[in-house]
């Protein structure tokens, strides 16, 4: 996963899946460019029980399953550490 990553506006987001319009937070009213991991970002998922997409917020970075520590994993791989981390397949 890249370090940085950009966030489109949320009425964009929106607009382009079709979906109802919400009460957008002041946070994700504006496009951001320089969106870092850990920061709330918005996101689209299904709904499991009507199976629906709906606009979610999120915290922005992958944890593995089998990272046990609080502190999220490294963004990148450094390829002295990659053969001491478990398997992701």
């Amino acid at each position: 996963m890249c370090g940085r990553s950009v966030s489109p506006e949320e009425a964009t987001v929106e607009r382009y899946w079709n979906l109802g319009r919400r009460n957008v937070l002041e946070e994700f009213a504006k496009a951001r460019y320089n969106v870092a991991p850990t920061m709330r970002v918005i996101m689209l998922r299904r709904d499991a029980t009507s199976r629906a997409i709906e606009l979610e917020h999120a915290r922005w970075g992958f944890v593995p399953y089998w990272w046990r520590d609080a502190k999220p994993p490294m963004k990148n791989a450094n390829l002295d550490l990659l053969a001491t981390f478990p398997s992701l397949y």
